[in-house]
């Protein structure tokens, strides 16, 4: 979910809710870490699913990004640009699917050649092909009725 709001009013709103506020890059994140013994069941698992990857994500309660006068407020997982997994408690999506997901940009910031070759071979996809449009479609709606995001527009 995007919302239109000035870094200083996010920076005030954030700090008044006590939430961890850190500078990375252009972005301000903030974020209210989650105790372990707070981890709902399906949070426990998607840890392990992270694991797998060699990922340690830190679970949170709440996590919200900003630049350039927008916030967008994350509801399942993000890797921030620093290469660090946030892992919202009891996000509704996959953890397998997220946790792969997550793990391909994880090797973008690292710089992995292996996820570069395949951002690369994926950059070369024609998105016009028939077929190719087919699955991009069909990807995508997965994705929306799985997150129940539909309508919700881009971010």
């Amino acid at each position: 979910m995007a919302q239109a709001e000035e870094r200083a009013d996010f920076l005030a709103r954030k700090k008044a809710e006590g939430e961890t506020i850190q500078r990375i890059g252009p972005f301000y994140i903030a974020y209210r870490e989650t105790q372990p013994e707070r981890y709902r069941s399906d949070t426990v698992q998607a840890v392990r699913d992270y694991q797998e990857f060699g990922i340690k994500p830190i679970v949170v309660d709440s996590f919200e990004r900003n630049s350039g006068g927008r916030t967008i407020r994350t509801d399942d997982a993000v890797t921030g640009p620093d290469g660090q997994v946030y892992l919202v408690n009891g996000s509704t999506i996959d953890s397998g699917n997220s946790s792969a997901h997550e793990a391909f940009h994880v090797g973008l910031r690292r710089n992995l050649a292996s996820a570069q070759r395949f951002y690369e071979m994926v950059q070369g996809v024609n998105v016009l092909d028939e077929t190719v449009s087919k699955y991009l479609g069909e990807i995508t709606d997965t994705y929306f009725e799985e997150t129940g995001r539909r309508g919700a527009g881009p971010i």
